[in-house]
């Protein structure tokens, strides 16, 4: 399978997860969004539950990225945390409440 559509899947998962919530994510939407068929999905990711979790570690890697960049870029301890007060604020509400109301839950 082409890595370009692997990503472009986990991209798009991930943004109708923030957007709509887990429940909401329906795999038969994403083959259909994504131009693949449902098969090819599971043949990737076994399962919804496992295509959720990568969405998931992408996001925790992207956001640790950021907060590394930002220790990097503020040799001011007060800088750092206010910048990285930022980030986390930012990336929080970005996301519809429904998802978060579902991690929550577990």
């Amino acid at each position: 399978m082409n890595e370009n559509v692997e990503k472009r899947i986990i991209a798009f998962t991930s943004q109708s997860l923030r957007q709509y919530g887990m429940r909401a994510v329906r795999m038969d939407d994403i083959a259909k969004q994504m131009n693949v068929s449902k098969k090819t999905i599971y043949q990737l990711y076994n399962t919804k539950d496992k295509l959720i979790n990568i969405c998931v570690e992408t996001y925790l890697n992207r956001v640790e990225n950021i907060f590394r960049i930002i220790r990097h870029d503020s040799p001011d301890i007060l800088v750092c945390l206010w910048e990285v007060s930022k980030a986390y604020i930012e990336n929080l509400y970005r996301a519809n409440p429904s998802f978060w109301n579902v991690l929550f839950d577990f």
